[in-house]
C-alpha cells in the first residue's frame, strides 16, 4: 500500500509544482491520501510511542515545508505531514473520550476541523473529519463527506466510495518484498527533485 501511495502521490504533486495543465494527474492523485490515512491508523495502532509518530512527522514536514517554500516559492498551506499528525491527534483524542457520548466525542473532531482551516493546513477541515469517519468505519458518513468537500475540490469525488473499496480489494497470498527504505525521507527528497525540474 505504501507503494501505491507513494506513487498517486508523486503524480499529484507532479501536476502542482511541475505541470499545472496536467488535470487529470490531480484526478488520479487523490487516490494518495485516503492511502496515506489508512496506513496511518495501521500505524496509530500498533506505535509504541504515539509522541514519537507525531514528532517524526512533524520533523519531516518541517523539511518539506521549507524546501517548498525555498526550492519552489510555494507559499500555500501547510505540509500534509502537519496534516497527518493533527489526525493522529484527532483520533487518539477520540478514543481517549469513549465514555463520553457521540455528541461530545465528534464537537472535539470538528475543533481539530476548525484549527486545521484556520491555520491552513492541507486539506483543510476534510482532514480530521475523514480520519475519524475512516477509523470509526461510518461509510455513509463518509460519502456525505465528500460531496460536501467536493463542492470546492472536485477531484477528490474520486475517493468517495473508497471505504467500500478497500474492503472489497483482493489479497493475494503472494508477498512483494519492497526494500527497507525511509518513506518520510522520500516524501521530502521529491521536493527537491520538483525542484531540480522547475530550474531546468
Amino acid at each position: 500500500m505504501k507503494v501505491f501511495a507513494y506513487i498517486f502521490m508523486i503524480i499529484d504533486h507532479y501536476a502542482i509544482f511541475v505541470d499545472p495543465s496536467l488535470w487529470a494527474f490531480r484526478w488520479i492523485g487523490r487516490v494518495a491520501f485516503p492511502l496515506y490515512l489508512s496506513m496511518l491508523l495501521v500505524g496509530y495502532a500498533h506505535t509504541r510511542s504515539l509522541p514519537k509518530y507525531i514528532g517524526r512527522l512533524c520533523f519531516w514536514g518541517v523539511v518539506s515545508q521549507l524546501t517548498i517554500w525555498v526550492g519552489l516559492g510555494f507559499q500555500g498551506h501547510l505540509d500534509v505531514l502537519f496534516t497527518l499528525a493533527l489526525c493522529l491527534l484527532t483520533v487518539y483524542t477520540y478514543d481517549l473520550m469513549q465514555r463520553y457520548s457521540v455528541f461530545y466525542r465528534w464537537s472535539v473532531v470538528l475543533i481539530y476541523a476548525y484549527i486545521a482551516t484556520i491555520l491552513s493546513f492541507d486539506y483543510g477541515y476534510y482532514a480530521p473529519i475523514a480520519v475519524t469517519a475512516l477509523h470509526a468505519q461510518l461509510k455513509k458518513f463518509w460519502l456525505v463527506l465528500h460531496f460536501i468537500y467536493s463542492d470546492t475540490h472536485h477531484s477528490q469525488m474520486v475517493t468517495a466510495f473508497y471505504p467500500w473499496l478497500l474492503k472489497r480489494l483482493p489479497h493475494s497470498s503472494v508477498r512483494v518484498r519492497v526494500p527497507s527504505v525511509d518513506w518520510y525521507c522520500l516524501y521530502a527528497l521529491q521536493f527537491v527533485v520538483f525542484s531540480f525540474l522547475n530550474n531546468v
